[in-house]
């Protein structure tokens, strides 16, 4: 009996420590520490990954305590949507809902996407209104428009908001 449960405990451990070796980081080490030490670098940051469409960059400037805040007023209304790292994460890897409302066009290219905005002005930097909010550069400021939120968060600025409008 002694002997099974020692064997049991071995293979146990064994299983436990082969799975962690197994599991790869979702940021690159590239991109968790990519400068981000203002609002200003990280949106820059940000334009580069919405325009090469990179999914490890997007992921590596979102918290990964608090949920992401995201604000589609033709959709949903003044309601906020927040969005968990892990449930963003896992969606973009299988190129889910939420891949296709950031990052790349859904339907073959007929419906658009948050990239759009940072594509349609060609990489130039966002304007900023106040400290901490951006709008695309040939946009007016609107409560209910497109922007980007930034906070601080253990050292560097992350997204703490994105107001994108989408049926």
């Amino acid at each position: 009996m002694k002997v099974l449960i020692i064997l049991s405990l071995v293979l146990l451990i064994s299983t436990n420590a082969d799975a962690q070796k197994s599991q790869k980081p979702i940021v690159s080490k590239s991109a968790a520490s990519a400068k981000t030490d203002s609002p200003d670098a990280s949106m820059r940051l940000f334009i580069r990954a919405l325009m090469k469409r990179d999914r490890a960059v997007f992921l590596s400037l979102l918290s990964q305590k608090t949920p992401l805040r995201w604000r589609n007023y033709q959709a949903v209304g003044d309601t906020p949507t927040f969005v968990k790292y892990a449930t963003i994460a896992t969606d973009f890897k299988k190129k889910g809902d939420y891949y296709y409302t950031f990052l790349a066009r859904g339907e073959n290219g007929d419906l658009d996407c948050f990239a759009d905005s940072a594509t349609a002005a060609k990489g130039k930097m966002w304007k900023k209104i106040g400290k901490d909010k951006f709008i695309p550069p040939d946009s007016e400021y609107s409560p209910n428009g497109n922007y980007v939120k930034w906070k601080k968060e253990a050292g560097k600025w992350i997204i703490s908001e994105i107001s994108y409008n989408t049926a």
